[in-house]
């Protein structure tokens, strides 16, 4: 049997799976072949008996190994279970942990006793499971996943339990909770983590400085304990950098880190997982010879602290006429929980500080006595609701005046009628902060659903708003304090919450109150480029170009380099390595000495553009008019003269300009626009017209992601009164700061050395500022104001 799971083991090496999908797929093995064999030997058992059987013997095992793999205790413990013990001596080897894994929980009913070590199992099964989890070439270290990472393998082991399905079987099924979920929605631990930090963070600030009594953390639905073990790292964080011993993060252990489960299992696990997570640091507090006795010691203490009970069902049922309708096989499994008792400290102070979770979803069961004691007792019953509504309330009843409630829970509350209840009970309370994870693609990570924080106070001020997608999960914190918008709750009521940032739009307004349309502003003086086909005679190399240039310096004013719109970027175009042979229409003959033979007057003035043409001059002549020249060019006279202008694609996913003084043609690619000076070309530069550009014309446009100057023409300018001293001031200051762009932009493209190009990018990136500063003087806009525009995802792409 050994060699069969090392065989299996080799051939899933074979696969590319992580660690915890390793973990997780063996653990289905063990549970499964332990559950059979069980089944088989021990035909007294029940299957509530049976799963409690295998997860007493799989979960010391796995602590064990955790232990091993973290160094926290020899490798002969598992070498004698493997090698030298008999199926009742490994069985009562891993008892005392198995008990203080279990300690502490209701006594189960007469027919639901646990077997213990009075157990029938069958040795080449336990030999086979003992023999994979011990492999030193198994696919996974636990000494290397984080407990986070562990945390999540168990959430999803325990999505499922075992059933008896005949007299010597059993198979695995998914649990009453999952199915009453609809299945298992993992959150991203990066969300969790958020949670935990804005929670703990949150109930610290709202804590008096004269407060003794060390924080108090509760979470209602551990489950595989993931976020308690957030919140008990976080704990730890605050400790200033100080490294702490091992008694005191046993102390901030028992005293500040609360949880309950209705799930037994799942507070073994959460026991287990936070005393692996007591154990880390530079004082783990065990070794080779105190392991056994103070895993054992720490797990039983934790009995007062991870409890298994119904946090939504409190021991007052027994007195409520649904009682009677309660069938006698689930009042057990109800199991009642009091907070006053078994947390009687808390109760008398106010309650806890902070309750955070990510509750069960899925509506309530539609037996009537269930649907008739929520009804009675919560203000958020409706009978579709999830039951995350019911652990929300809950929840805000087991805080003080000043306590925080914290949840990652479905988003459906806020738009559906179901929660409608829920959100009139939240309108009463302070909400600190929405994090709606409704953009994220139906099927990614963290799909509809949401963060939600509560004060138990009154709304007294705006809650902060977040409409979050994937990215989010990359950096919560940074993506919220860019994302953040406020909504006064006041103006919301009991139907559904659509939030939308109002603040661009107000900030829309403002900015085109005062000005004017670009296209009035440069009186619709725009110059496409000009059309230059592959293979035509005029278009020159450069390197062709610069040794005319050389040998024939008049050459210079026919060749022009050619502009193309990919190559424009702010404040910057690269060169395309092509240059225009243009010869305007006229220009020969407007020497008088070319009018006898113009052509012999280009080949004694110009006899290396001649001898280039000389190849095509049939083919121009055939294409010339009788009253044209085929060496000259027709085209737009803006481009015959050399002039000053702002240049940019004519097709663009974001608008970029540069300013040439005159030497450069566009291609069709390009567009121009006169300017002798260069205030404009700042304005459209700027993060706010970015802003502008972003939230008004590529949003009104979602299904293009290209644009022209057709979109542009509207964009508000400011124009200044040149007869206002002010005014010119301000448009000397931006023409002399668009002028150190444009020669900080040109030096760093040609920094021959990193460091170089390193101090003259960060020259540009002050400048920038500058004049974005300028621009939001111009345009009268305030500090919040300006967070809204430098927050906004739409001016930070027109920036990057």
């Amino acid at each position: 049997m050994a060699g069969q799971w090392e065989k299996a083991v080799q051939d899933d090496r074979k696969m590319m799976v992580t660690g915890s999908q390793a973990l997780l797929h063996d653990l289905v093995r063990w549970r499964e072949s332990l559950a059979r064999s069980i089944a088989r030997n021990n035909l007294e058992l029940k299957s509530d008996q049976i799963a409690s059987a295998v997860n007493r013997i799989l979960f010391p095992l796995l602590l064990l190994r955790v232990a091993e793999d973290r160094h926290l205790l020899p490798e002969k413990i598992s070498d004698n279970l493997r090698l030298h013990q008999t199926v009742p001596q490994i069985l009562s080897d891993l008892s005392p942990y198995a008990e203080a894994l279990y300690a502490g929980e209701p006594k189960p009913a007469p027919s639901s006793q646990d077997p213990g070590i009075n157990l029938s199992v069958e040795e080449p099964v336990m030999r086979g499971v003992l023999a994979a989890l011990f492999f030193q070439e198994r696919r996974y270290d636990c000494g290397k996943m984080t407990l986070p990472e562990i945390s999540l393998v168990l959430s999803q082991y325990l999505a499922r339990t075992i059933r008896r399905s005949a007299v010597h079987q059993a198979c695995v099924v998914d649990t009453h909770d999952t199915v009453l979920s609809g299945g298992t929605l993992l959150p991203p631990l990066p969300l969790i983590d958020y949670m935990v930090s804005q929670a703990v963070g949150s109930a610290q600030k709202n804590r008096s400085p004269r407060e003794v009594i060390p924080l108090r953390l509760f979470d209602p639905a551990c489950g595989a304990g993931t976020v308690v073990l957030s919140a008990y790292q976080q704990l730890q964080k605050d400790s200033k950098g100080r490294s702490l011993t091992f008694d005191e993060r046993r102390e901030i252990l028992f005293h500040s880190v609360h949880a309950l489960d209705l799930n037994r299992h799942a507070v073994a696990v959460t026991r287990m997982l936070l005393f692996f997570a007591l154990c880390e640091g530079p004082d783990p507090g065990t070794g080779e010879m105190v392991f056994p006795g103070t895993a054992v010691a720490v797990l039983r203490d934790l009995r007062h602290t991870i409890l298994c009970g119904n946090a939504l069902v409190g021991p007052a049922i027994v007195e409520d006429e649904s009682w009677m309708f309660c069938p006698a096989r689930d009042r057990h499994k109800l199991n009642p929980f009091s907070f006053g008792d078994r947390f009687p400290e808390i109760a008398a102070s106010g309650g806890f500080d902070a309750v955070f979770c990510n509750p069960p979803e899925g509506s309530l069961e539609e037996r009537e006595w269930i649907q008739q004691y929520f009804q009675q007792r919560y203000a958020v019953y409706h009978k579709k609701a999830d039951r995350s509504a019911y652990f929300l309330e809950k929840s805000l009843s087991l805080v003080g005046n000043r306590g925080t409630v914290a949840m990652v829970m479905n988003g459906r509350w806020l738009r559906g009628s179901a929660g409608a209840p829920l959100r009139e009970v939240l309108g009463a309370r302070q909400i600190e902060e929405i994090v709606d994870l409704a953009m994220a693609p139906a099927g990614n990570s963290g799909a509809g659903l949401c963060f939600l924080r509560v004060n138990a106070s009154p709304p007294t001020r705006p809650m902060q708003v977040v409409l979050a997608g994937d990215e989010f999960h990359e950096d919560p914190k940074k993506f919220v304090a860019a994302h953040r918008f406020p909504v006064d709750q006041h103006l919301l009521d009991s139907g559904g919450w659509a939030f939308r940032d109002t603040r661009p739009d107000e900030i829309l307004r403002k900015v085109y109150r005062h000005s004017t349309p670009l296209e009035d502003v440069v009186m619709g003086d725009v110059h496409t480029g000009i059309r230059i086909p592959e293979g035509s005679p005029f278009l020159i190399d450069e390197a062709l170009a610069r040794e005319w240039i050389r040998r024939d310096p008049r050459c210079k004013s026919l060749l022009r380099p050619i502009l193309a719109g990919c190559g424009i970027g702010r404040y910057d175009a690269g060169s395309s390595g092509r240059y225009l042979l243009l010869i305007p229409r006229g220009w020969t003959l407007s020497h008088k000495s070319a009018a006898k033979n113009p052509w012999q007057w280009l080949k004694r003035r110009h006899p290396l553009i001649a001898r280039h043409l000389q190849s095509f001059s049939h083919q121009r002549t055939d294409q010339a008019g009788p009253d044209t020249l085929w060496w000259e060019t027709a085209c737009d006279e803006f481009w015959q003269e050399h002039q000053r202008k702002i240049v940019g694609p004519a097709e663009f996913t974001t608008p970029v300009f540069w300013y040439d003084a005159g030497k450069r043609i566009g291609d069709e690619t390009t567009i121009a626009i006169p300017s002798r000076g260069q205030y404009l070309i700042g304005i459209l530069n700027s993060r706010l017209m970015a802003f502008v550009f972003g939230v008004s014309i590529r949003k009104l446009a979602r299904d293009r992601n290209v644009f022209s100057w057709e979109d542009l023409a509207r964009l508000p300018v400011f124009t200044l009164d040149l007869d206002r001293p002010e005014d010119r001031a301000q448009n000397e200051r931006m023409e002399t700061l668009v002028q150190r762009m444009l020669d900080l932009a040109k030096h760093a493209r040609s920094a021959k050395s990193d460091p170089e190009r390193a101090s003259l990018q960060k020259k540009i990136r002050a400048t920038d500022r500058q004049i974005d500063a300028l621009v939001y003087d111009l345009y009268g806009l305030t500090l919040e104001e300006i967070a809204v525009v430098e927050g906004t995802r739409a001016a930070t792409i027109g920036h990057s």
